[in-house]
């Protein structure tokens, strides 16, 4: 299978297969597994190839975040009923 790799500090997008870890060929930083499809990334134009490494990031750091802000509620929550 043919997978779609970003870069978490240049935001570079590198195309793999059979690896299970991916370094970026521009600043050889470890890459982050994005959840485009190679069929979806083949039919991109060039523009939106370019936009889409940033913009999975930026999403990508979102989520997250968003993550990070559960699991703290929910370890707030736990310790609020032990007192």
């Amino acid at each position: 299978m043919i997978l779609v790799y970003i870069c978490p500090s240049c935001k570079s997008v590198r195309i793999a297969s059979r690896r299970k870890a991916v370094e970026c060929l521009k600043c050889d930083e470890k890459m982050i597994l994005s959840d485009l499809t190679f069929m979806e990334w083949s039919e991109m134009t060039l523009e939106e190839r370019e936009a889409y490494g940033p913009a999975w990031y930026k999403k990508e750091l979102d989520r997250q975040n968003r993550w990070k802000a559960k699991q703290a509620k929910i370890k707030r929550n736990k310790s609020e009923k032990k007192d």
